[in-house]
């Protein structure tokens, strides 16, 4: 994380850094030339998201020898940033356009403390390591870190040759002397690399030669081997366009090659964020399908190989529960938090149940679904089980880890459970999505098994779906006001307040047609809609506050599934106005994205929202927020069962008049499509198929 210059001062937020597994490799990382700071133009995104591209220019500067100055703006300064393979390659190049030769010496300042991100974010440490002093070698600077861990960590920084080295403390510098030509330019290259120094692969052996335009080639010839395939979406609105590139490019950004399970896994944001989360994986696989079904593929091996086997207090672990969050810094190998990975998830097992039936009815892939199968049947019987501590029909939550969190649905901050005169709820604590999503998992998972030839196990799933439905309304449906609580307490007393929970409801299935049209009024009224997206919480309850993570903030992610929750009870109209307010908040935006969640005042003209301070940008479940509104907006839709990919009376932004979609894969045939808008619908076109499948239209 770096600022707008890419670089992390000595003197400024505290975050900032350059971060690998876990751990602050690199604090401070900071620029002079000739003892000035440049002055920041403008920034952007390049490749696949991998680098950015920093643009600067200079104040008035002292030449070294004193006798002169070079005047402000007379250079142009481009600083290239490069992530490939745990390497960070920086590439300057200085363009001279005065009409002489202008000597630079440009400083690199740099240091580490080797810090844990929790450290980073507050937690006190009683002990840490010893950070080791830097060294001066042939190559360099070394920076060190005997941890307490075992694990001896480095930082290692390449530079151009003939640069002085010098270290002082826990810091060091590296001084270079350039000649820029009147009317030409020059190149300085920088390598960091941790734990195992680069051997600068990316660019062949040529890094010392590339000119910044040959740089960005290379990495949009990358670019053509992302991990996500070669599903295309365009528009006849350049801002649509846009913001569906920022999306992709987003994911892929995040997403990695997990160890352990050789295949990939979405990371859920940046700073904070940067590891596997299973609720934020499992929701981002499921945004993305079926565009992405890799990703998915990814996630669930990924789940199913970490699901929980035994009873660990410490990290809230439990047999057939599927992970929250794992992390890999000193703390987490010393046990000195509980992500290890810690299993403090209420939804996150139902959450796999269902993306398993979407990925299957998108892929048949049943050779992945019979290798699963012994871990599905697992997360069931923790469903059953060790979800629903009390045997009462729900699954609720109580944290036994000291470090756990209080809270362990989406909404995990510690006082986003309440009763409506604002006092916290007592665990355990049943929350009304978690049964929308048991109900929907076990409608899934009982279609799977009937495939499979277990039919009286799907005959019981079946029947416990649809007796949860009765016992639901009759425990979560306020008979006054209409609406679904929040949640119930340890004692069976409702938290009788309005919030965006219950449309999760909507995209679990588990209310009639009656009900879901009572809850999508709701939703859209001027309690809960800002007029940008549906808040957390009613403007109207007494914990309301629109600049809470929690209790009044919009989540793009949390209006997505809300999206596709009214295409299944098709809430057109009522879906229609949240698209248009979702594409507004990006249109409204400088960089084209939707952030992990803003602020939720309401909407003024032509204003864009409040953003919320140190919301994630990007961040995984955003990104894929954009992929589950097309789906939402188009009724895409297809069973495990069918042959036929439906598009349920399809709707477009109200700025969008055609999209089309190219290689678009579903099993084994691949489509070209164009939406179009038409007089009272929109029409669907295949322009091109390769394979067997058909498309049914549905008005």
């Amino acid at each position: 994380m770096l600022d707008a210059k890419g670089e992390s001062p000595r003197v400024y937020r505290a975050e900032l850094g350059i971060y690998v597994s876990d751990t602050r490799y690199l604090s401070h990382w900071e620029m002079s030339v000739n003892g000035e700071q440049l002055v920041y133009l403008s920034h952007e995104l390049r490749g696949q998201g991998n680098a950015c591209v920093f643009s600067m220019t200079n104040r008035d500067l002292p030449s070294i020898d004193g006798k002169t100055r070079i005047q402000r703006d007379s250079l142009l300064i481009r600083r290239v940033l490069t992530l490939y393979q745990d390497t960070v390659f920086e590439h300057l190049e200085f363009t001279n356009y005065d009409v002489i030769d202008h000597e630079l010496e440009i400083e690199q300042n740099m240091g580490s403390s080797f810090d844990d991100i929790f450290e980073v974010r507050g937690v006190q440490r009683s002990e840490r390591g010893r950070v080791l002093p830097p060294v001066v070698d042939d190559h360099g600077m070394v920076f060190g870190y005997e941890g307490l861990d075992g694990i001896t960590r480095h930082t290692f920084v390449q530079t151009n040759t003939g640069s002085k080295c010098e270290a002082y403390g826990q810091s060091a510098a590296i001084t270079s002397r350039i000649i820029v030509p009147a009317k030409g330019r020059a190149d300085m290259k920088t390598v960091v690399s941790f734990d195992v120094r680069s051997n600068e692969r990316i660019f062949e052996d040529n890094f010392e030669i590339i000119t910044v335009s040959e740089h960005l080639k290379i990495l949009e010839d990358l670019s053509q081997h992302a991990y996500l395939g070669e599903f295309k979406i365009r528009s006849d609105n350049v801002i649509f366009d846009r913001s569906m590139k920022n999306a992709r490019m987003d994911i892929e950004m995040l997403t990695t090659y997990e160890p352990s399970s050789k295949l990939v896994y979405p990371y859920a944001g940046i700073p904070w964020f940067s590891a596997p989360f299973g609720r934020d994986g499992l929701i981002t696989a499921y945004q993305t399908l079926p565009f992405y079904p890799r990703l998915a593929q990814g996630v669930l091996e990924y789940v199913f190989q970490t699901i929980g086997t035994k009873v660990d207090a410490f990290t809230d672990e439990e047999p057939g529960k599927i992970f929250h969050e794992l992390r890999r810094g000193e703390m987490a190998n010393l046990r000195q938090i509980p992500y290890i990975p810690y299993y403090g998830s209420v939804d996150a097992t139902p959450l796999a149940l269902i993306l398993l039936g979407e990925y299957l009815a998108w892929t048949h892939d049943e050779k992945s679904l019979r290798t699963w199968w012994p871990s599905v049947r697992k997360a069931m019987d923790w469903m059953d089980q060790w979800g629903d501590r009390d045997g009462d029909g729900f699954i609720e939550y109580i944290k036994r880890s000291p470090a756990g969190l209080d809270n362990q649905g989406w909404k995990d901050s510690h006082n986003s459970i309440m009763y409506a005169n604002g006092v916290l709820a007592q665990p355990p604590i049943e929350l009304c999505e978690v049964q929308a999503y048991a109900y929907r998992a076990r409608l899934e998972v009982a279609a799977l098994a009937r495939f499979l030839g277990e039919s009286d196990f799907a005959d019981a799933l079946n029947k416990r779906a649809a007796a949860s439905k009765a016992e639901f309304r009759a425990a979560f449906w306020d008979p006054t006001e209409n609406y679904v609580y929040l949640a119930r307490d340890g004692h069976k007393e409702p938290c009788r307040v309005m919030s965006s929970n219950q449309g999760h409801c909507l995209w679990g299935g588990i209310l009639d047609a009656a009900d879901a049209q009572l809850v999508a009024d709701h939703l859209m009224s001027a309690r809960l809609f800002s007029g940008y997206g549906v808040r957390t919480l009613a403007a109207d309850e007494k914990s309301y506050n629109p600049l809470s993570y929690h209790n009044g903030s919009v989540w793009p992610h949390d209006n997505s599934l809300i999206l596709e929750g009214l295409r299944r009870y098709d809430q057109i109209r009522h879906l229609q106005t949240l698209t248009d307010a979702l594409f507004d908040v990006v249109a409204m935006s400088d960089d084209y994205r939707l952030p992990e969640l803003f602020c939720g005042f309401r909407r003024r003209t032509r204003e864009p929202p409040v953003p919320y301070e140190v919301a994630c940008r990007p961040q995984a479940w955003a990104a894929g927020s954009m992929f589950l509104m097309i789906k939402a907006m188009f009724g895409l839709g297809m069973s495990f069962r069918q042959s036929e990919i439906i598009f349920q009376s399809p709707i477009l932004p109200s700025s969008v008049n055609s999209v089309e979609i190219d290689g678009l894969r579903i099993r084994d045939t691949e489509f070209n499509l164009v939406i179009t808008r038409g007089h009272d619908t929109c029409h669907v076109e295949v322009t091109r198929r390769s394979g067997p499948m058909r498309i049914l239209v549905q008005k």
